[in-house]
């Protein structure tokens, strides 16, 4: 079963079950690199298609206009913003099916 998120949200955190192991890393998205330089993703979604089981996502300041899928293998994963409630999903102008 695949877990959608769209929508707006003014603080995004997402915790799902179980514990984060050792090796867990953190992947950083700023839409714009404004708030985040060295951010290595543009989008949410890049960055959880990059995530492992465990990981966080740490989203910088900004509304990001994406629809947002998290698969169930990603168990652990947190994604949330930085600072708190500064990032917001935006619907996307046409909702599509996740291609996984």
């Amino acid at each position: 079963m695949l877990r959608t998120c769209a929508g707006t949200v003014s603080f995004l955190q997402w915790l799902l079950a179980g514990a984060a192991p050792a090796s867990a890393r953190t992947l950083v998205v700023d839409n714009d690199r404004a708030q985040c330089r060295t951010a290595e993703y543009r989008t949410i979604q890049a960055a959880i298609d990059a995530a492992d089981p465990g990981d966080r996502v740490s989203v910088c300041a900004g509304a990001y206009r994406e629809q947002v899928f998290i698969h169930p293998e990603l168990e652990g994963l947190v994604v949330e913003s930085t600072p708190r409630r500064t990032a917001t999903i935006l619907p996307p102008k046409q909702f599509v099916k996740h291609p996984r």
